[in-house]
């Protein structure tokens, strides 16, 4: 299902991409500014709209880590049940064929459930694909070494620590129910 894109959520990413365009996925290997400065903002209007989205639809309260400029965030959500505290990494797309990409710097990261999703290239709308625990994401059958070609398509991976791709097919739709 396709939701369309608050202007708030569009806001708040374009004054995190205007002040931390220097410190902001510096390890992506996107040479191109307006490409990186483009990435930046679909990441950040996603996690923005899932925030907004789980602030609505969960039963369980929802915090979104105060983003620094300067430095690299340790989390973009956490929901917090009875039993324990989930921390949630959003990903998001602009092309349907890169859905499900994990960089392979996050295998080290604390971090408990990837959640997927496509914005349209006009930044319009977004489509939630899906969540993905870390364990089922970082399986070793979905690693991609650097510069080897995506399967799907004619791009080499450019994330030089490699990256995971995630099939739609194993992501489980949203909402979720969050296991104790």
């Amino acid at each position: 299902m396709k939701y369309p894109l608050p202007p708030k959520c569009h806001l708040l990413a374009m004054e995190y991409v205007t002040h931390s365009f220097d410190y902001t996925l510096n390890d992506f290997n996107e040479k191109n500014p307006d490409k990186r400065a483009y990435n930046i903002l679909t990441g950040q209007i996603a996690q923005f709209f899932f925030f907004e989205w789980y602030k609505l639809n969960s039963e369980y309260p929802i915090k979104m880590e105060p983003s620094s400029f300067d430095k690299t965030d340790k989390y973009d959500l956490k929901i917090s049940t009875e039993k324990r505290e989930y921390v949630l990494d959003v990903k998001a797309t602009t092309r349907m064929e890169f859905a499900g990409q994990v960089n392979a710097i996050y295998k080290n990261k604390a971090i408990d459930y990837f959640i997927f999703s496509y914005i349209d290239k006009d930044l319009q709308w977004i489509e939630p694909l899906g969540i993905v625990s870390k364990g089922l994401a970082l399986k070793k059958d979905f690693f991609i070494p650097y510069n080897t070609i995506i399967p799907g398509t004619n791009t080499k991976n450019r994330f030089p620590k490699g990256s995971y791709f995630v099939p739609r097919k194993d992501m489980t739709a949203l909402p979720i129910s969050l296991s104790p």
